[in-house]
């Protein structure tokens, strides 16, 4: 019999269009239906089932007061990170500048800046050594001036934008007339929501610019961390409610989620026919801040596909909120300088294999119960293209066989 391990099922597969086609109906058919595991099992085998269900019950209850405790544990840690958030949005904007016990976290900037002390030997290396410790001694409590050529530059500029553009999906969302209203974006943070709801607020914090006179725009996502249905026994996390976002008070003209086209139109009639007069007609545009105005579903809207639409838009809108929250937010600086791509090429490896091994798991059931029959595959019909491919390929054979006749060409004689 063979196996899912046999290479010769996956390339029947592949090139057999009609039997892939009959394998995907198979697959489809098994959605939603019952196994008829619990229907053909005895009775008193159904009731150790159903006591194992009663465990699983207990089980869940108990992960709900594990998950319950896990937030209270993110929360206190909120407040540890917070502070730590603050002093790198003091560097950023240009508040303050770094002391050297912050320079001094991570000893390897010593070696970027040209000081090898293990190189430095002898008499020489000795002075060296004395004299950079002088120095240190010197500026110790100090904060860095910095060189005069630097004099004129504040903080890191575009240290934001920088560090949003550089995430794949988030930089898809931003779009070149984005570009210039986030360089004034100086913070991002992040708060918890507290109970019933949990869930978590997105803090933008923007300075004075020309374009919105919002200092800070705010998203919120509102989580129910309850089970979604009473009779669940499996936990799947938090259920997402709606999302909530800042109304952007744009001034005149500065609105960079629509375009605004100027149309002539001629009065048809009354006193004042045949006068023109413009009119302005704003189209909705894509922009990054369309983020701050989620999309919302009607309570009342029972069509299918619309609804379908609404929570895949929904969902993609909760996944970039939670990308800021549990990726740039934490790593800002990581992802400013593009390091961050490295441990995000890692992951999209390991979840494509992993994808891969489950794929290859959920289709060896199949797989060997269509080959238990040991039925060979339906052979393609023969088509043009493929006689007209022997056709070339006997060509080729009497080419490579072909030799000249004995006799002569007859002689060409002119009259």
């Amino acid at each position: 019999m063979a196996s899912f391990a046999d290479p010769g099922i996956t390339e029947q597969l592949m090139r057999d269009p009609q039997l892939l086609a009959a394998f995907t109906d198979h697959l489809n058919s098994l959605i939603g239906t019952s196994s008829g595991l619990m229907e053909s099992l005895p009775k008193a085998v159904k009731k150790r089932v159903q006591a194992l269900k009663g465990i699983q019950k207990q089980h869940l209850e108990l992960e709900l007061v594990f998950h319950e405790k896990v937030a209270q544990l993110e929360k206190e840690f909120a407040e540890k990170f917070s502070a730590l958030y603050q002093q790198r949005q003091e560097i950023v904007t240009g508040a303050r500048e770094p002391t050297q016990e912050e320079l001094a976290v991570l000893p390897q900037e010593e070696a970027e800046e040209g000081v090898d002390e293990e190189a430095a030997t002898g008499e020489e290396g000795e002075e060296e050594k004395a004299t950079e410790e002088a120095d240190a001694d010197k500026e110790e409590g100090e904060t860095l001036a910095g060189d005069a050529d630097d004099e004129d530059i504040s903080g890191i500029p575009d240290f934001w934008v920088s560090a949003l553009s550089n995430n794949e999906m988030i930089s898809e969302l931003i779009e070149k007339h984005d570009i210039e209203v986030l360089e004034a974006l100086t913070d991002i943070r992040c708060e918890l929501r507290p109970e019933p709801n949990t869930g978590f607020t997105l803090i933008f914090e923007f300075a004075e610019n020309d374009y919105f006179t919002n200092s800070t725009l705010t998203k919120t996502y509102v989580l129910d961390p309850a089970p979604e249905d009473e009779t669940d026994l499996i936990y799947v996390g938090p259920i997402f409610q709606r999302a909530e976002g800042t109304v952007i008070n744009w001034k005149p003209g500065k609105n960079v989620t629509v375009k605004v086209e100027k149309k002539k139109q001629r009065r048809k009639g009354g006193a004042k026919a045949g006068r023109v007069r413009v009119v302005e007609k704003e189209t909705p545009v894509a922009s990054f801040f369309n983020f701050f105005d989620p999309p919302q579903v009607d309570e009342g809207e029972t069509r299918p596909e619309v609804i379908q639409v609404a929570a895949q838009l929904l969902n993609q809108d909760y996944e970039v909120g939670e990308i800021i929250r549990e990726k740039i937010i934490p790593a800002a600086v990581m992802w400013f300088t593009g390091e961050a791509l490295d441990y995000e090429d890692m992951d999209m490896e390991e979840e494509e294999e992993e994808e891969e091994e489950e794929a290859m798991e959920m289709a060896m059931p199949s797989l060997q119960a269509l080959s238990m029959d040991g039925s060979k595959p339906k052979t393609r019909a023969i088509t043009a293209a493929d006689e007209d491919e022997e056709s070339d390929s006997d060509d080729e054979a009497a080419d490579a066989t072909w030799k000249p006749p004995a006799d002569k060409p007859p002689e060409c004689k002119n009259s």
